[in-house]
C-alpha cells in the first residue's frame, strides 16, 4: 500500500526542541494490489509530476500512458505562445488608447519590444506566433 506523507519540521515554542510532525493524507493513499485502471492512471500521472524521474523511467510511464514528450514539450511552449500573444494585444490596444503611432506600425512595435523583454529575435516571435494562428485555425 502507498501511504503518502508529509513533513512537517519545526520547534517547539515552550522547550525549543526540534518537533516533527508529519500528516497523513488517506485520501491519497492507493493500494496498488487492487488498483483499476483509473487508480493505476492517477498513479502514472503523479509519477509524471515528480521533477527528478529518471528520463528512462518517464518514457516508460509515458508510453504507458499513450503520451508523447513532444507532444507534450509543444503543449508547453504553445502556453508560453498564447501568453504572449494576449501581452502583445494589450499593449496594442493600450498604445491605441494613448494614441502613439510608432514607425512600422503599433504590430511590429509591440512585437519588437515583447521579442525583446523574452529575449527573442522580432523574426522568432513572429514565426512563433504565425505557426500559433495557423494550428489554432485547424
Amino acid at each position: 500500500m502507498l501511504v503518502p506523507l508529509s513533513f512537517i519540521d519545526g520547534t517547539d515554542e515552550a522547550t525549543s526542541k526540534p518537533l516533527i510532525t508529519t500528516e497523513l493524507h488517506l485520501r491519497r493513499a492507493v493500494v496498488m494490489s487492487d488498483a483499476n485502471a483509473a487508480e493505476r492512471r492517477t498513479f502514472y500521472q503523479s509519477l509524471l509530476e515528480i521533477s527528478w524521474l529518471p528520463s528512462a523511467l518517464r518514457r516508460a510511464v509515458m508510453a504507458e500512458l499513450g503520451l508523447s514528450l513532444r507532444k507534450q514539450k509543444r503543449a508547453f511552449e504553445e502556453g508560453g505562445t498564447i501568453t504572449m500573444h494576449h501581452i502583445i494585444e494589450e499593449r496594442k490596444q493600450v498604445m491605441r488608447a494613448q494614441r502613439l503611432r510608432p514607425r512600422g506600425g503599433i504590430h511590429d512595435a509591440v512585437v519588437a519590444e515583447i521579442a525583446d523583454q523574452q529575449g527573442m529575435t522580432v523574426a522568432a516571435l513572429k514565426k512563433r506566433l504565425q505557426r500559433y494562428k495557423r494550428r489554432r485555425k485547424n
